[in-house]
C-alpha cells in the first residue's frame, strides 16, 4: 500500500535577482473608491455586516503622546478610573479569511467626572475597531466598541489598540492566532507593481465539505479593483458559482490596473450557501513610481503533494510595463533549496506587451523537500 504524506499548500513568493540592462527604480504605493460595501467615508469598510471598521493610521508608543498601559491584574486603570472588560482581547484560533469581532467595554468609575473619548489608533493591519458606541461616559457610566480580527498571514499575533482619551491614551493589547482557512483563501497581501501595470490574479477557492457548494454573494470594496468570471466575463450561468465536493476551483479573476503611484487597499467579501460566515480575502497593492518587470499573478503555488509524488513543474511567466526591452541574466530562489530547479536561458522580456513572457521552467522535488524542510521561500 503507498502511503502518502501531504504538505500544506506550498506558496512559493520569488525574489528575483535580475541583471537588467536598464537601471528601473521602484517606490510603493496605491488607492481605494466605494464599491459594494464601502461606507462614503473612504476611511471606514464594513468587513462585518453592521459594523463599521475604521482603518487606523499608524500610532504606536514612540509618537511622542504619553500613553498609560491597562493594569492586567485589576483590569482598571486608577489614575484616569477607567476600567476595560476584558483588559486584554485574546480571539484564540481563528481561520484566515473568517474576519471575528469582539465587544469591548469601558466603565468611568469617577462619580463627579465625565471623561470625553476621542479616538482609536493601531500599527497593525491584522485588528481593526469601530467606533465609540457614545465618545462621553458620563460619571460611573460606560461605552462600548468593536474590536475585528481578520488575519493576513498564519501563525500567532499581538498587537496594541492606543485609546485617545481627554484623560490621556491607552494601550490596549490584543492577540489572536490565525489557521489555515478550510476553503483555503488567502490573502493577496504584499502585492508590489510597477507603474502601467496590469494585473489579474485568481482566486481559487476549496470546498471541504461532502457535497457541492454554491457562492452566492461576492462583493469588493474598492472601485478600481474589478472583479470577473475566470473566463473574463462579467456574468455567467449559476454552475459556474458551483464548487463539487473536494475539490479546488478558480471562483473569480481580479483586475487591477496600475495608473498612478497609489497606496490600495480592498476586501472581497464571499458567502456561500452553506453557511452564515462571511469570508472576507484582503487585498493589498503597492504601485511604484517606475515602469518596469512583474508577474501576472501573485505568487507561483506548486499546489499540494506527497513524498512519493513525482515533482512539479511550472513556468515563471513576467510582463514588462516600460517602453523598452528588458533583458534578464538571471534568476535565483532566496533561499536556495535543492528542492527546486530553476531551467533558464537569458531572455529578453518585450515591452508592453498584453501577453506575457516565458521566463523560467520551475522544478519542484517533493521528496528533497521533505528531507530539507524547504516549502516555501
Amino acid at each position: 500500500m503507498k502511503v502518502k504524506m501531504s504538505f500544506s499548500p506550498l506558496v512559493c513568493y520569488f525574489l528575483l535577482f535580475i541583471l537588467l540592462d536598464v537601471a528601473v527604480k521602484s517606490q510603493m504605493s496605491s488607492n481605494s473608491n466605494s464599491h459594494a460595501f464601502l461606507q462614503s467615508d473612504s476611511d471606514v469598510r464594513y468587513i462585518v455586516d453592521s459594523i463599521p471598521i475604521s482603518m487606523h493610521k499608524d500610532f504606536s508608543s514612540n509618537s511622542g503622546v504619553k500613553v498609560q498601559s491597562v493594569d492586567e491584574s485589576t483590569n482598571f486603570n486608577a489614575k484616569a478610573h477607567l476600567k476595560f472588560e476584558p483588559s486584554l482581547l485574546d480571539f484564540k484560533e481563528r481561520h484566515l479569511g473568517v474576519p471575528h469581532h469582539e465587544k469591548v467595554t469601558i466603565l468611568n468609575l469617577n462619580p463627579n467626572k465625565t471623561i470625553h473619548m476621542s479616538s482609536i489608533s493601531g500599527n497593525t493591519v491584522h485588528f481593526h475597531s469601530s467606533f465609540f458606541e457614545d465618545k462621553l461616559i458620563p460619571p460611573l457610566g460606560n461605552t462600548s466598541f468593536n474590536v475585528v480580527f481578520l488575519g493576513r498571514e498564519e501563525g500567532e499575533i499581538e498587537s496594541n489598540l492606543f485609546i485617545h482619551t481627554s484623560e490621556g491614551s491607552f494601550k490596549y493589547q490584543v492577540r489572536g492566532s490565525s489557521i489555515q482557512s478550510p476553503y483555503r483563501l488567502r490573502p493577496l497581501s504584499g502585492v508590489r507593481l510597477p507603474l502601467n501595470a496590469s494585473f489579474a490574479p485568481l482566486i481559487q477557492m476549496h470546498n471541504p465539505y461532502p457535497t457541492p457548494i454554491q457562492l452566492v454573494e461576492v462583493y469588493s470594496s474598492g472601485g478600481e479593483f474589478h472583479l470577473e468570471l475566470p473566463s473574463g466575463e462579467l456574468e455567467g450561468p449559476r454552475h459556474l458559482w458551483e464548487i463539487p465536493a473536494f475539490l479546488t476551483k478558480p471562483i473569480i479573476r481580479v483586475r487591477f490596473h496600475a495608473r498612478a503611484q497609489k497606496n490600495h487597499t480592498a476586501y472581497i467579501r464571499l458567502k456561500v450557501n452553506r453557511s452564515e460566515e462571511v469570508l472576507v480575502v484582503p487585498l493589498e497593492v503597492e504601485v511604484g513610481a517606475a515602469c518596469g518587470l512583474y508577474s501576472p499573478e501573485d505568487v507561483i503555488d506548486f499546489g499540494i503533494g506527497g513524498s512519493h509524488d513525482p515533482p512539479t513543474t511550472v513556468k515563471l511567466w513576467l510582463h514588462n510595463s516600460w517602453k523598452k526591452p528588458i533583458k534578464i541574466h538571471n534568476v535565483i530562489s532566496t533561499p536556495v533549496s535543492k528542492a527546486l530547479k530553476i531551467d533558464f536561458q537569458p531572455v529578453k522580456v518585450p515591452p508592453e506587451s498584453e501577453e506575457p513572457t516565458d521566463v523560467a521552467l520551475l522544478t519542484f522535488d517533493w521528496g528533497i523537500a521533505l528531507e530539507t524542510g524547504h516549502t516555501s521561500g
